[in-house]
């Protein structure tokens, strides 16, 4: 993995929960708006619910993701959810939650320091992945919860 690159840790797991329709119309583009709106509100309200501080009152698209930001103990993280076919199967419909952690409270300086500065070391993601592990695990509706590397990611996508 190249050192200048962002580094996040990407969460999988399965959920007949969250909506898979796709657009009636053959010729409409299917991620407009994309998939995962709800499963990001979903994990939205879940971390409101334990008193994290969302910077938004709703997750906002971006290209073919949903995104937020939460704060937790003072830090700022990147929550960026999505659908992906991924796997074997016909149709292995897999969410995915890519996480990072942002350098400054500041919109503006969050999205340059993702885009131009660069991620904190992977350690500096264990707060937030436990309080997701937990928030996620903690639904009986959710499976297959697991935690990858960014590089161990991109070798299942």
């Amino acid at each position: 993995m190249n050192s200048n690159s962002d580094i996040k840790i990407v969460a999988l797991f399965t959920s007949p929960t969250f909506d898979l329709s796709w657009p009636e119309d053959e010729k409409a583009d299917p991620n407009d708006p994309p998939l995962g709106l709800d499963c990001a509100t979903y994990i939205v309200q879940k971390l409101k619910r334990i008193g994290l501080t969302i910077e938004a009152d709703e997750p906002f698209q971006d290209e073919a993701t949903w995104c937020f930001f939460v704060t937790a103990d003072g830090d700022i993280y990147t929550v960026i959810v999505m659908w992906a076919q991924i796997g074997d199967k016909e149709l292995e419909d897999t969410w995915v939650i890519q996480l990072t952690k942002s350098r400054s409270g500041c919109l503006m300086k969050m999205i340059f320091a993702d885009l131009f500065i660069g991620q904190l070391k992977p350690a500096t993601l264990v707060p937030m992945i436990d309080i997701l592990d937990s928030v996620l695990r903690d639904d009986p509706n959710i499976s297959e919860l697991r935690w990858l590397t960014e590089e161990q990611f991109h070798k299942v996508y």
